[in-house]
């Protein structure tokens, strides 16, 4: 009941990923090599559902023009944070699903004012199989897009129109800034940039080059595997022998990349430097400190996740098996910026204060209300804002435990 023709060319497009871009299928990335799976089936049968001319079978199973008709978000802040079907891959390739729709068949009448007029489904298609082939491979949605709007300018140079709605399209699911009037410079905000040089005949793109929000060159981060030890016990990796660096802020190792801990973590720590960002904080201490960051550590006590402050000439984050997640790290880098700003004291209801203020920044971050709930490998959440109860925990003060523990 699964034979379709949307079908087939959806795995064939797969094929070429595997056998150009290689897309590596976790997360962003992932939903990327999805969607450009999606979109090639679309362009292929004329049909902007999946899977609804199955020989058999039972209809459609994804929208790209109505992704949230089944379940999938259609806007960035909707992504859904999951370490299931590996990082929620089918679920959020609805956002550039619905990128591509836009684009294709344009969109007119939204309360900012951002119209596309629409390039077709051949144009969408030939800047998306562009994309698809010669994105990195751990691209995020951000990079899909800024690689299209140059792919729009190198394909179609005398057409300005076409890199607008690309824009424009992108913007419309949450992602870059928009060109309302199409003069070629985006509207402002904090951009992303992309330099792309590309063979005008064969659309190769030759060379690329991922640049950063404005402001957050200042990113830097080293990716430790602790190898089952305290990462507290070490001296950071210069200095060290029973841990091993497998990444850093230009990108993860050979070694890191069959781990899907490391390759969630590297995407983490970007996504949550930015966040803080875009709060002001530049990194932890506000002065651009290091992301000391270990994995496969045995963090004492049972913690799971820990903070630790100016150990042995470094400050460093680790996490055991099963502990890595955005919201956890999002989590202990507040605990960092407290340590470096208010120093709420850990113990009674000043140390309840900073466990409080890292959950809620964790809750912020990934737009849910549990904590821990979206770790890769993990057993789910341990904690909530919401039902605080649910977890053991008290909601009311006159509930407060007095405890030495």
């Amino acid at each position: 009941g699964m034979v379709g023709y949307d079908v087939l060319v959806h795995e064939l497009a797969h094929a070429v990923i595997t056998f150009s871009s290689g897309l590596y299928y976790y997360g962003e990335s992932g939903a990327l090599n999805e969607s450009y799976a999606d979109v090639m089936g679309a362009v292929a049968d004329g049909n902007w559902t999946v899977g609804e001319g199955r020989i058999g079978g039972g209809g459609a199973f994804r929208s790209l023009a109505h992704p949230t008709s089944y379940g999938d978000p259609d806007y960035m802040t909707d992504y859904v944070w999951t370490s299931g079907d590996h990082g929620g891959v089918h679920t959020n390739s609805g956002i550039p699903n619905k990128a591509a729709y836009i684009l294709a068949v344009g969109q007119s009448g939204n309360p900012n004012q951002v119209s596309v007029n629409g390039v077709g489904t051949s144009v969408m298609g030939s800047l998306y199989f562009g994309a698809m082939r010669n994105l990195p491979t751990y691209a995020k949605f951000i990079d899909a897009r800024n690689l299209t709007v140059s792919l729009a300018n190198s394909y179609y140079p005398n057409t300005s129109g076409i890199a607008c709605d690309v824009r424009n399209a992108f913007f419309l699911v949450g992602l870059g800034e928009a060109d309302i009037d199409c003069d070629g410079i985006e509207d402002g905000g904090d951009k992303e940039s992309w330099t792309a040089f590309v063979d005008a005949h064969s659309g190769e793109v030759l060379f690329n080059y991922e640049g950063t929000p404005s402001g957050t060159g200042g990113y830097d981060l080293d990716l430790e595997d602790a190898n089952g030890t305290n990462a507290q016990n070490t001296n950071c990796y210069w200095d060290t022998t029973d841990d091993d660096q497998i990444g850093n802020e230009v990108g993860l190792f050979e070694e890191g990349h069959s781990d899907p801990e490391a390759v969630a973590l590297w995407n983490y720590a970007k996504a949550a430097y930015i966040f803080y960002h875009h709060l002001n904080i530049h990194s932890y201490d506000n002065n651009n400190g290091q992301f000391e960051l270990y994995i496969h550590s045995s963090v004492p006590n049972n913690a799971g996740a820990q903070w630790i402050a100016g150990t042995n000439n470094c400050d460093l984050i680790q996490f055991d098996d099963g502990m890595v997640g955005y919201d956890v790290l999002v989590h202990e880098l507040a605990h960092a910026v407290i340590t470096f700003s208010s120093g709420l004291y850990y113990y009674g209801e000043s140390g309840a204060l900073n466990e409080s203020y890292a959950d809620v920044m964790g809750a912020v971050a990934d737009g849910n209300w549990t904590v821990g709930e979206g770790r890769i490998g993990g057993g789910g959440a341990f904690r909530s804002l919401a039902h605080p109860t649910s977890y053991g925990d008290p909601d009311y003060m006159t509930d407060y435990v007095w405890t030495s523990g």
